[in-house]
Protein backbone atom coordinates (compact mmCIF):
# COMPACT_ATOMS: atom_id res chain seq x y z
CA UNK A 1 0.00 0.00 0.00
CA UNK A 2 1.17 3.11 -1.05
CA UNK A 3 4.48 3.73 -3.11
CA UNK A 4 5.50 0.00 -4.18
CA UNK A 5 8.69 0.91 -4.28
CA UNK A 6 8.32 1.53 -0.67
CA UNK A 7 10.39 -1.50 0.48
CA UNK A 8 12.60 -4.24 -1.31
CA UNK A 9 14.21 -7.45 -0.15
CA UNK A 10 17.69 -8.13 -0.60
CA UNK A 11 19.98 -11.10 0.98
CA UNK A 12 17.07 -11.81 3.55
CA UNK A 13 16.17 -8.41 4.48
CA UNK A 14 13.43 -6.24 4.09
CA UNK A 15 14.92 -3.10 3.45
CA UNK A 16 12.85 0.29 3.34
CA UNK A 17 13.95 3.08 1.13
CA UNK A 18 12.96 6.26 2.35
CA UNK A 19 9.84 6.35 0.80
CA UNK A 20 6.49 6.36 2.16
CA UNK A 21 4.85 3.11 2.06
CA UNK A 22 3.09 0.21 3.88
CA UNK A 23 3.88 -3.66 3.04
CA UNK A 24 0.73 -6.17 4.99
CA UNK A 25 0.79 -9.42 5.16
CA UNK A 26 -2.01 -10.83 3.67
CA UNK A 27 -1.57 -14.68 3.71
CA UNK A 28 -1.58 -17.54 1.68
CA UNK A 29 -4.25 -17.36 -1.52
CA UNK A 30 -4.32 -13.75 -0.51
CA UNK A 31 -6.58 -13.69 2.35
CA UNK A 32 -5.66 -11.74 5.60
CA UNK A 33 -5.89 -14.01 8.57
CA UNK A 34 -7.61 -12.87 12.04
CA UNK A 35 -5.17 -13.09 14.69
CA UNK A 36 -6.16 -11.37 18.24
CA UNK A 37 -3.32 -13.12 20.45
CA UNK A 38 -0.06 -12.95 18.96
CA UNK A 39 3.80 -12.60 19.88
CA UNK A 40 5.86 -10.91 17.36
CA UNK A 41 9.65 -11.37 17.25
CA UNK A 42 12.04 -9.89 14.75
CA UNK A 43 14.91 -7.52 14.30
CA UNK A 44 15.04 -4.30 13.25
CA UNK A 45 17.88 -1.85 12.45
CA UNK A 46 17.54 1.99 11.73
CA UNK A 47 19.86 4.68 9.18
CA UNK A 48 19.29 7.77 7.87
CA UNK A 49 17.67 9.19 11.11
CA UNK A 50 14.70 6.93 9.68
CA UNK A 51 11.16 6.41 11.11
CA UNK A 52 9.35 3.21 10.03
CA UNK A 53 7.17 1.12 12.27
CA UNK A 54 5.41 -2.48 13.01
CA UNK A 55 1.33 -2.30 12.19
CA UNK A 56 -0.96 -4.33 14.39
CA UNK A 57 -4.68 -5.57 14.16
CA UNK A 58 -4.42 -4.24 10.74
CA UNK A 59 -8.14 -5.43 9.08
CA UNK A 60 -8.56 -6.91 5.95
CA UNK A 61 -6.27 -5.08 3.48
CA UNK A 62 -8.59 -4.66 0.66
CA UNK A 63 -10.95 -2.75 2.83
CA UNK A 64 -7.67 -0.35 2.83
CA UNK A 65 -8.47 1.33 -0.32
CA UNK A 66 -12.01 1.70 -0.03
CA UNK A 67 -12.85 3.39 3.67
CA UNK A 68 -11.02 4.80 6.43
CA UNK A 69 -8.94 1.98 8.68
CA UNK A 70 -6.79 2.30 11.88
CA UNK A 71 -4.62 0.18 13.55
CA UNK A 72 -2.21 0.35 15.89
CA UNK A 73 1.76 1.03 15.49
CA UNK A 74 4.73 0.17 17.42
CA UNK A 75 7.44 3.17 16.20
CA UNK A 76 10.91 2.40 14.89
CA UNK A 77 11.58 6.06 14.94
CA UNK A 78 15.40 6.80 15.08
CA UNK A 79 14.94 10.65 14.99
CA UNK A 80 12.48 11.36 18.12
CA UNK A 81 14.03 8.85 20.28
CA UNK A 82 10.34 6.92 20.18
CA UNK A 83 11.32 3.39 19.29
CA UNK A 84 9.49 0.84 21.21
CA UNK A 85 6.45 3.29 21.64
CA UNK A 86 2.97 2.87 20.61
CA UNK A 87 0.83 4.80 18.70
CA UNK A 88 -2.89 3.69 19.15
CA UNK A 89 -6.03 3.82 16.88
CA UNK A 90 -4.42 5.81 13.87
CA UNK A 91 -5.76 6.27 10.36
CA UNK A 92 -3.06 4.36 8.04
CA UNK A 93 -3.18 6.59 5.13
CA UNK A 94 -2.32 9.69 7.31
CA UNK A 95 -1.14 8.17 10.62
CA UNK A 96 -3.33 10.81 12.32
CA UNK A 97 -5.08 9.68 15.39
CA UNK A 98 -8.60 8.77 15.93
CA UNK A 99 -9.39 10.10 18.90
CA UNK A 100 -8.60 13.42 20.47
CA UNK A 101 -9.02 10.78 23.89
CA UNK A 102 -6.73 8.42 23.03
CA UNK A 103 -4.06 10.86 21.24
CA UNK A 104 -4.31 13.06 24.52
CA UNK A 105 -2.41 16.34 22.69
CA UNK A 106 0.38 14.87 20.57
CA UNK A 107 1.87 12.68 23.18
CA UNK A 108 2.89 8.68 22.28
CA UNK A 109 1.19 6.18 24.37
CA UNK A 110 3.65 4.62 27.35
CA UNK A 111 7.65 5.15 27.79
CA UNK A 112 10.10 5.05 24.98
CA UNK A 113 13.58 4.60 25.78
CA UNK A 114 15.90 6.14 23.71
CA UNK A 115 18.73 4.17 22.17
CA UNK A 116 22.26 5.35 20.93
CA UNK A 117 22.82 6.58 17.27
CA UNK A 118 25.65 3.79 17.24
CA UNK A 119 22.45 1.31 18.67
CA UNK A 120 20.53 2.40 15.71
CA UNK A 121 22.77 1.33 12.92
CA UNK A 122 23.01 -2.73 14.61
CA UNK A 123 20.23 -5.02 14.61
CA UNK A 124 17.82 -5.04 17.49
CA UNK A 125 16.05 -7.67 18.53
CA UNK A 126 12.20 -6.87 18.83
CA UNK A 127 9.85 -9.16 20.95
CA UNK A 128 5.78 -7.03 20.11
CA UNK A 129 2.93 -9.24 22.42
CA UNK A 130 -0.81 -8.34 21.39
CA UNK A 131 -2.84 -10.49 24.10
CA UNK A 132 -5.98 -9.32 25.07
CA UNK A 133 -5.86 -5.86 24.59
CA UNK A 134 -2.44 -5.45 26.04
CA UNK A 135 -0.23 -4.81 24.06
CA UNK A 136 4.04 -5.10 25.59
CA UNK A 137 7.26 -3.93 23.72
CA UNK A 138 10.66 -5.48 24.52
CA UNK A 139 13.73 -4.63 22.90
CA UNK A 140 16.99 -6.62 23.51
CA UNK A 141 15.36 -8.69 26.16
CA UNK A 142 14.35 -5.23 27.67
CA UNK A 143 10.87 -4.30 28.12
CA UNK A 144 10.25 -0.72 26.97
CA UNK A 145 6.76 -0.30 26.95
CA UNK A 146 3.15 -1.70 28.03
CA UNK A 147 -0.05 -0.44 26.72
CA UNK A 148 -4.02 -1.30 26.62
CA UNK A 149 -6.65 0.13 25.00
CA UNK A 150 -8.88 1.37 27.37
CA UNK A 151 -12.40 -0.50 28.34
CA UNK A 152 -15.23 -0.21 26.06
CA UNK A 153 -13.30 2.40 23.13
CA UNK A 154 -14.37 2.36 19.76
CA UNK A 155 -13.70 4.61 16.53
CA UNK A 156 -15.45 7.36 16.87
CA UNK A 157 -18.85 6.64 14.66
CA UNK A 158 -19.43 9.82 12.64
CA UNK A 159 -15.82 8.97 11.00
CA UNK A 160 -16.72 5.72 9.44
CA UNK A 161 -13.16 4.03 10.63
CA UNK A 162 -13.36 -0.04 10.46
CA UNK A 163 -11.11 -1.31 13.84
CA UNK A 164 -11.36 -4.88 14.45
CA UNK A 165 -8.92 -4.89 17.24
CA UNK A 166 -8.06 -8.37 15.63
CA UNK A 167 -6.61 -9.33 11.83
CA UNK A 168 -2.75 -9.09 10.20
CA UNK A 169 0.71 -7.42 10.69
CA UNK A 170 2.83 -4.77 8.33
CA UNK A 171 5.59 -2.86 8.24
CA UNK A 172 5.80 0.90 7.56
CA UNK A 173 7.91 2.66 6.14
CA UNK A 174 8.14 6.87 6.40
CA UNK A 175 11.66 8.15 5.99
CA UNK A 176 15.06 7.21 6.16
CA UNK A 177 16.13 3.85 5.63
CA UNK A 178 15.25 0.93 8.33
CA UNK A 179 15.59 -3.29 7.73
CA UNK A 180 13.85 -6.05 9.53
CA UNK A 181 15.33 -9.63 9.31
CA UNK A 182 14.11 -13.22 10.98
CA UNK A 183 10.37 -12.67 11.36
CA UNK A 184 8.69 -14.82 13.33
CA UNK A 185 4.86 -14.44 14.43
CA UNK A 186 3.56 -17.06 17.22
CA UNK A 187 -0.31 -17.15 18.07
CA UNK A 188 -0.85 -17.59 21.88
Amino acid sequence: LGDPDAFVVIDGEIRSNSRPGNLVYVGPGGVAPSWKDFSLELKVKCQDRSNSGIWLHIPDPITILSRKVSAFEVNIDESADQTGSILGAVEMSTGAPLSSTLERGGERFGSSKSFSDSQMNQWLSMRVSSRSGLVTVWIDGRQVNQWSLPSGWAPPPEKNYLQTFQSTIGLQSMRGRGAFKDITLELL
